[in-house]
């Protein structure tokens, strides 16, 4: 809404600036929502709007910074110090912006046409879930999609305590999947956990 505020200022033609308003006030809330419904991105809102021209130094300052992408852990520092693993979706179901714009996400793309052994700059960040201290204690554990990263991070750290000889608790993990085909993440994988007794229910 703030950036078609801004750039009401430098729309030159009538029907384009009421529109713009209209889109940044908060009687037209409804049309700014089915506006964005197909997520369009700050190029394809400047080429709906094409007589607003910002200027460069404007429009850098119109757009905000993008936020850093932050990804689970999907293996075990344990298991294998030094490396790390990630889950990562790649988008199928194209917006307006990705149609427009070739490729999916920003990290996304990146990732895939990065070529194996290239070095990436990186930063750790200390996630929030724990495994319990007993590993005894059970575990139950709910996610969606690629969120199964997190889950197993954990269940990778279970195997490890397994092998070294711990009691392991009784552990239960949801999934939801919206389809089968696609988001049903490590399906395989899961199974081995239950034939190992890492994991108790899937």
């Amino acid at each position: 809404k703030i950036f078609f505020r801004q750039l009401v200022q430098f729309a030159v033609r009538t029907t384009e600036r009421e529109r713009l308003e209209r889109l940044s006030s908060a009687e037209g809330k409804d049309d700014l929502t089915a506006y964005l419904a197909d997520q369009p991105s700050y190029v394809n809102v400047l080429q709906d709007f094409p007589s607003a021209h910002p200027t460069l130094d404007y429009l850098v300052e119109m757009v905000p910074l993008i936020k850093p992408r932050l990804y689970s852990a999907a293996s075990s520092p344990r298991e294998n110090p030094g490396k790390v693993e990630l889950i990562v979706a790649i988008p199928t179901d194209w917006s307006r912006q990705r149609r427009t714009i070739p490729g999916g996400g920003l990290c996304t793309s990146f990732l895939q046409i990065i070529r194996p052994g290239a070095v990436l700059p990186l930063n750790v960040h200390p996630g929030a879930l724990r495994p319990p201290k007993d590993p005894r204690a059970p575990m139950l554990m709910v996610t969606m999609g690629t969120g199964v990263a997190a889950m197993r991070c954990l269940l990778r750290e279970r195997l490890v305590e397994k092998r070294h000889g711990a009691t392991l608790g009784p552990c239960l993990l949801y999934q939801q999947c919206n389809h089968r085909h696609g988001d049903y993440v490590l399906g395989d994988e899961m199974q081995g956990y239950l034939r190992a007794g890492v994991l108790t229910a899937y």
